[in-house]
């Protein structure tokens, strides 16, 4: 008797727990804010063009945007709006992140942006960001609008800090001990010279990046030599499903209820 009612007990259990599982699950499909960044902070005061490093933390949510190598523009540019009612975002044009040389030595001194956040709690991870090139008149090429291919990067180690190629004396941060995986090389892009579009890297199928304490995302070998402006960077994510503390107890307390009333009627019919 006793084995049937731990058998019975535990169909039960995993029925009820299955049901709310999904439930919430339901419940909790659409994608959240994770971090966002408007780059406002591009205009802070004292930030000098061409510094190596320059960061700037999430406007919303938690994170933290590293600008790195060639010709920094310390103060920004204009930026562009943006909005999503779903995600209770609405953005005016502000400021955007720039460089004013992208390519700036053709090496070492390349540009590269490293994005970096927690997705603890959330699954189906996207990345999407704005950007804008310019058809400089001086440019020998007169298709050149900035950029046309680049490559993906991430991990999901804290990043660390390692002296800079073009200058040793400065620090910027890279994948823990250089290594990573890649999302994508030489993707193509079209950045157009007078406004911004939108572009979106996907890695909800990359479990790997679900639930973490660290994600960072790197962008870099950017092909072109023109300034470059990024705004509204933004990563979502759902809300991995867990049960209610408060459902499973009941669960169990009703499971073992049942289980003892049924011991109780068996042992009186006995005698």
């Amino acid at each position: 008797m006793i084995k049937q009612f731990a058998v019975a007990a535990y169909f039960s259990f995993l029925l009820l727990f299955n049901a709310n599982h999904v439930t919430h699950a339901q419940a909790t499909s659409s994608s959240e804010v994770i971090a966002f960044w408007n780059f406002n902070d591009a205009n802070s005061p004292g930030v000098a063009d061409e510094t190596i490093r320059i960061e700037h933390t999430a406007s919303a949510g938690t994170g933290i945007v590293y600008q790195q190598r060639a010709d920094t523009d310390g103060n920004g540019k204009g930026g562009t709006p943006f909005s999503d009612a779903l995600l209770g975002l609405d953005e005016s044009a502000g400021r955007s992140i720039a460089w004013d040389d992208f390519n700036k030595s053709g090496g070492d001194n390349d540009a590269e942006l490293f994005i970096s956040t927690s997705t603890t709690g959330y699954e189906n991870i996207v990345f999407s960001f704005d950007v804008q090139g310019n058809n400089e008149s001086t440019d020998p090429d007169p298709t050149s609008v900035g950029f046309n291919r680049y490559d993906i990067k991430y991990d999901t180690q804290p990043l660390e800090e390692v002296p800079a190629p073009s200058a040793p004396a400065a620090l910027i941060v890279d994948f823990a001990g250089g290594n990573s995986t890649t999302f994508d090389n030489n993707r193509s892009i079209v950045t157009a010279p007078d406004s911004f579009n939108r572009f979106e890297l996907d890695f909800s199928s990359i479990a790997a990046v679900n639930n973490r304490a660290n994600f960072s995302i790197r962008l870099d070998d950017f092909r072109g030599n023109d300034d470059v402006r990024f705004d509204n960077f933004l990563i979502t994510g759902t809300a991995i499903a867990v049960p209610e503390p408060g459902s499973m107890v009941g669960v169990v307390f009703f499971a073992l209820a049942a289980g003892l009333k049924r011991r109780r009627r068996f042992t009186t019919l006995q005698v």
